[in-house]
């Protein structure tokens, strides 16, 4: 996970809002991003912080662009982008890719706590959203690592 400067308030200062927080985090992001354009380690944690201040499409292209470039064995940034980047596809009503993204995201490690909750997604959107059958192909998503077990995913 991508190490942010801690935010804190000076003396006498009440502590940030959540909302407060992640724009720091967003400067901050943004920031070091310019210092090492080329970290999509750090695309996918900002295309996050994105997502979360509902700036879905800036979201959708740190995201995808991050998950094109990132290094095979970055498989915790891998799966936490693939997560995030389906529930993006939720926001804007889009259940066939969100459920393509969870169940790739769910690939990478099934027994991380990521690929568990990517299942479950998955599971939920096609139940709820009438999802059927294969879904590959919904969304280009760049190849990944095969699925196998990654004790560094382990939560």
């Amino acid at each position: 996970m991508a190490e942010y400067e801690e935010v804190r308030p000076g003396a006498g200062e009440a502590d940030p809002s959540p909302l407060q927080t992640l724009h720091a985090t967003r400067a901050d992001l943004r920031r070091r991003l310019t210092e090492r354009p080329a970290d999509a380690a750090l695309q996918v944690e900002l295309g996050i912080v994105e997502k979360l201040l509902g700036e879905i499409d800036l979201a959708f292209e740190l995201l995808g662009g991050a998950l094109a470039r990132l290094p095979p064995d970055d498989r915790a940034t891998r799966q936490r982008g693939l997560f995030v980047l389906g529930l993006t596809y939720g926001d804007v009503r889009r259940p066939r890719e969100a459920v393509a993204c969870f169940e790739a995201a769910a690939r990478v490690d099934p027994a991380a706590g990521v690929g568990q909750a990517a299942q479950y997604y998955a599971e939920t959107y096609r139940r709820i959203f009438g999802v059927e059958g294969a879904v590959e192909g919904a969304v280009e998503l760049p190849p990944g690592p095969e699925a196998g077990p990654s004790s560094s995913l382990r939560t």
